[in-house]
């Protein structure tokens, strides 16, 4: 098995406990039983030589991470990893509450906030946390976060400045976002719960060890 974005070859144990490292180069040299991708969008990405690729969706623990449905004003909930300056710039602003995510217990963090900022390209876990409490998107506009996050279950903003605008006409209540809350826990649900996902796995990993007897290996 090996990990395309880590660059190194995981061993499950002990069907693959004598697998060793490769220079990630021979990745693309050779086909491979299956690729595993988190997202539609990393499909066209694996190398050309590639038979086949299932796309598994990112675990969330739905009942860990769920609404409290306890009142609360308009507060932004931000990755941790935000881009720096554009976090000292919305706390610079006075206006809005700022939670930050960085500690260890983000179930309350998530349902303390109205909306979760998302500035990164990707779809990382603490969007898919932040969604499936209920807490709505805001996202910079890129291919793979448009899979999860659209006009039902979030926003997409062309950039910050877009972003501004929008936030400020959700303090206001110009925009209600009460529906987009109950659509982004509902997808999460539907799409990314754990149990789905282990099942997935455990599919590939029964298909994997199959393939690896059945060539006498």
């Amino acid at each position: 098995m090996v990990d395309h974005c880590g660059e190194k070859v995981l061993k499950p144990s002990p069907l693959f406990s004598n697998v060793t490292t490769s220079d990630i180069k021979l990745l693309y040299q050779r086909e491979f039983l299956v690729n595993v991708c988190t997202h539609p969008q990393l499909v066209k990405e694996w190398p050309n030589s590639t038979k086949g690729s299932i796309v598994i969706n990112t675990g969330v623990d739905t009942e860990k991470y769920k609404p409290d449905n306890a009142e609360k004003s308009f507060s932004i909930v931000l990755d941790n990893f935000i881009p720096e300056p554009v976090a000292k710039f919305l706390s610079s602003l006075n206006k809005y509450n700022i939670i930050s995510t960085d500690r260890e217990d983000k179930t309350n963090l998530y349902n303390q906030g109205s909306v979760f900022i998302n500035t990164w390209k990707n779809i990382n876990i603490k969007l898919l946390e932040a969604m499936a409490c209920g807490t709505v998107p805001v996202c910079i506009d890129t291919p793979e976060i448009t899979h999860v996050v659209n006009k039902e279950t979030g926003f997409i903003v062309k950039d910050v400045q877009e972003m501004l605008v929008l936030l400020d006409k959700i303090q206001k209540q110009e925009i209600n976002i009460e529906q987009i809350s109950k659509n982004a826990r509902e997808y999460i649900v539907k799409n990314h719960n754990i149990d789905l996902f282990i099942n997935q796995w455990n599919q590939v990993f029964q298909l994997a060890s199959n393939s690896f007897y059945s060539r006498g290996m």
